[in-house]
């Protein structure tokens, strides 16, 4: 990630990488459904990354404890700033209430909080595992069988 970059009146910005981002998609917004969380992070996700914040995401995503503005070095602080009002503009619904109720500009712990309360701690693996023994084939084949609620079994 450059950490200056310079700007068409020769200003010197620090901590971020500028993008143009009429050339590219907009970043969708999360309307706070837990079933639609997953398809949000991609693209969300990417285009952090496209900002040069990756490194910066990823941490916040898989911090265990609380992240504290206090203890980010000025860059991150900047970056942990863009990152909650982007957020703010791109939730909906109780996503936007997490995000409402993190210390304003702590752009970090509100994405932190974020996944853990819509991503499950399980790895990836047990994730489909609980899905099958939630959902096995013989339930979903036994509905696909059932007799509608009209018909009647004479005896």
């Amino acid at each position: 990630m450059a950490t200056e970059a310079e700007t068409s009146s020769g200003r010197t910005t620090s901590g971020a990488q500028l993008l143009d981002s009429r050339g590219i998609g907009k970043v969708p917004s999360f309307n706070g459904k837990r079933e639609e969380f997953e398809e949000w992070t991609y693209p969300f996700e990417s285009y952090c990354s496209l900002l040069g914040w990756a490194r910066w995401t990823d941490g916040a995503r898989d911090a265990p404890e609380v992240i504290m503005r206090a203890t980010l070095t000025d860059d991150a602080n900047d970056i942990g700033r863009w990152l909650y009002h982007l957020l703010a503009s791109k939730v909906r619904g109780a996503a936007s209430s997490l995000v409402k109720l993190t210390d304003r500009g702590n752009g970090f712990e509100a994405l932190r909080k974020l996944y853990h309360e819509y991503r499950p701690h399980l790895s990836e693996e047990h994730v489909g595992m609980l899905q099958q023994i939630l959902t096995p084939e013989w339930w979903k084949e036994r509905e696909q069988h059932q007799l509608s609620p009209e018909v009647h079994v004479a005896w």
